[in-house]
């Protein structure tokens, strides 16, 4: 909780500050350092939700985890390394070192990064599906796939509120199968890529996760 000064009246407007460190654990999930890529889910401190009061609910790992309020979110990234990242929003600017993210009116932000990563890219209707994985084949199979249910869903829930959606493949457990952001889909690298044919096992379970993007964006 942070202290103010004097009370916050409504329609008021104040700017809190702060700096944290993070260790990322080294493991396979959605927050770790995995062989191959670092995957930052749920990495930085958000506000709780204002409805009346503050939504003080636990973290739990049962139903809906949380609920986080929409905001605006710019991010500027540098690496020690050469890395390529995968991200919610947008790249506004990049190098290969340093990198600047930028993402309107979601309730999240998620980001990967690897060294290793081939990016292939396809349209769907009113966005661009870039896919991110540890071979050639993988993200061309990603990204059809993902483009395929982008453009189904599209057409049944509206136009997809992002201009972006990117798949990226990093070092879950098999059982997560795969975890959504507002943008951005983390798919297991214990995966087996999506079959050329409708029906396989990856290719219902990206279609699952590209549902979610409609309520999570």
């Amino acid at each position: 909780e942070v202290p103010f000064a004097s009370l916050l009246m409504p329609g008021e407007r104040a700017e809190v500050g702060f700096r944290y460190q993070l260790s990322v654990p080294r493991r396979p999930d959605r927050f770790g350092a995995g062989p191959r890529a670092l995957a930052l889910g749920n990495w930085f401190p958000t506000l709780a939700v204002h409805r009346g009061d503050w939504d003080r609910h636990q973290y739990t790992d049962v139903g809906d985890a949380f609920v986080t309020e929409v905001g605006d979110f710019d991010v500027r990234l540098s690496t020690s390394i050469p890395l390529t990242i995968a991200s919610t929003g947008r790249v506004l600017d990049e190098n290969g070192t340093n990198f600047r993210l930028q993402a309107l009116g979601v309730r999240d932000f998620g980001i990967s990064l690897s060294p290793e990563y081939v990016r292939s890219e396809t349209g769907a209707r009113d966005a661009v599906v870039k896919a991110y994985a540890f071979s050639q084949e993988r993200s061309r199979l990603f990204a059809d796939s993902a483009a395929k249910f982008l453009a189904w869903y599209g057409e049944r829930f509206g136009a997809y509120p992002q201009q972006t959606l990117s798949v990226a493949e990093v070092d879950l457990p098999a059982s997560y199968g795969g975890m959504e952001y507002p943008g951005l889909i983390f798919l297991s690298s214990a995966l087996a890529a999506p079959a050329p044919f409708e029906g396989s096992a990856t290719d219902v379970l990206i279609g699952h996760e590209v549902a979610h993007q409609w309520f999570y964006s």
